[in-house]
């Protein structure tokens, strides 16, 4: 199958917002010192509020709930054409439906230093027909202002047993799992 070239624009815009997503760690590491510096030795309001909201946004209490506004937002179109994104689900779908009583556990692996298969998946997932689907990520995601409430808005909740149970029991729902080494050894 061939694929299609993006437009400038919208390869553009993928390569920007992609780049801002999978850098946001490393952005915030070299943003951090900088208005600290600016802060203390040039007594910087601007980077006093930047800071300041930084320093919110990370202690605002998240639900761990997916929006579905954001799941399905235009910008995830974008970025699994940028990525060709493909997937195949007729083995869980048609005559093979999921019964949606049932609790069920998907692993997605490998996925490197940032989860996209897995993240982009989540755009896609009303394909499978079991509802909404619920994530895990490593505990230190919900650490990092911004990315917290991005993984949120996903319906992603921290990697340990409590959160997983609470997942599968009270809300009744199916959990997609990022499996790593340190993940799979930990359980």
């Amino acid at each position: 199958m061939k694929m299609e070239r993006m437009s400038f624009l919208g390869e553009l815009f993928a390569v920007c917002s992609l780049g801002l997503l999978c850098g946001w760690y490393y952005f915030l590491l070299l943003l951090l010192p900088v208005l600290i510096a600016s802060i203390l030795c040039y007594k910087s309001v601007i980077a006093s509020i930047i800071l300041g909201f930084l320093v919110l946004v990370t202690l605002i209490p998240i639900k761990h709930e997916p929006w579905t506004g954001f799941m399905y937002s235009p910008i995830f179109k974008i970025w699994r054409d940028y990525f060709n994104f493909t997937y195949d689900c007729s083995s869980i779908t048609g005559k093979n439906l999921l019964d949606t009583n049932e609790k069920y556990m998907f692993f997605e692996f490998p996925h490197g230093i940032f989860p996209m298969g897995q993240f982009l998946s989540a755009s896609v997932i009303d394909d499978i027909g079991v509802g909404m689907i619920c994530g895990t990520a490593a505990d230190v995601v919900f650490r990092f202002p911004i990315m917290r409430h991005i993984m949120a808005w996903l319906g992603t909740h921290p990697v340990s047993s409590k959160d997983i149970k609470k997942v599968l029991d009270k809300y009744k729902r199916s959990l997609t799992h990022s499996l790593t080494h340190k993940i799979s050894k930990r359980y």
